[in-house]
């Protein structure tokens, strides 16, 4: 018995669900970083606007479009994750 490796059947399960406790689900995950992409594209577009810069400003309006597309990704995967 000296040579054996003790079994690590018993703290499989806590890692397990520690690893759910730290893991951000894939529809949350998309819900916060679409959010962050709106906002990131509301101000590139604000200050395109702001300064006359077209390409800032339409750069702002596709980061903002991109943004509530993967948000509402998020929302969908929750509703079928259900």
């Amino acid at each position: 018995m000296a040579g054996r490796m003790p079994s690590l059947a018993p703290v499989v399960p806590v890692i397990e669900i520690l690893n759910r406790r730290i893991a951000m689900k894939s529809s949350t995950k998309d819900n916060t970083e679409g959010k962050m992409h709106k906002v990131k594209g509301k101000i590139k577009e604000t200050a395109g606007k702001a300064v006359g810069n077209l390409d800032l400003e339409a750069e702002g309006k596709v980061e903002k479009f991109e943004g509530e597309a993967q948000e509402k990704l998020g929302q969908i995967k929750k509703v079928l994750d259900k």
